[in-house]
């Protein structure tokens, strides 16, 4: 693992300096900086857990969570533990089958436009809004 050096100072200046970002063009370079700290540390971060893992798998092999006093750590799998691998072999009672209804927005928005209303049974969400940052040429 190699070092990383952490200035509060410092960081407390980038982020000051980063707010400014959508007013003055110069707190680009701030807030790349800024970026560049939490992509560090994530991956700091990362290689521990892994470490954990590694470490708690020698002790309990079947090892699910940790709890310190300050920290409680789960390892567990995400996901559907099985999948339809060809649908035609698949006796009945091992499936589900789901309808799904959903909003055709585009035609919701047309009707709005033409008539200045919502269509009967349908109602607009609030929806939250998020500041997503990206670094050019990523996706």
């Amino acid at each position: 693992m190699s070092t990383i050096l952490l200035d509060s100072d410092q960081i407390a200046e980038l982020c000051k300096t980063s707010e400014g970002f959508a007013l003055d063009q110069s707190a680009e370079e701030s807030l790349v900086k800024l970026l560049d700290i939490q992509e560090q540390i994530n991956k700091f971060v990362e290689e521990v857990k892994t470490k954990i893992v590694e470490n708690a798998s020698k002790l309990e092999p079947d090892f699910t969570s940790i709890s310190g006093d300050k920290i409680k750590l789960e390892y567990r799998a995400s996901g559907a533990e099985f999948e339809i691998e060809d649908e035609n072999l698949v006796e009945e009672m091992f499936m589900t089958k789901t309808v799904r209804m959903g909003v055709n927005t585009k035609e919701v928005r047309h009707f709005m436009e033409l008539t200045g209303a919502l269509p009967n049974g349908i109602k607009q969400r609030e929806r939250k809004k998020t500041l997503i940052i990206k670094r050019k040429g990523e996706q």
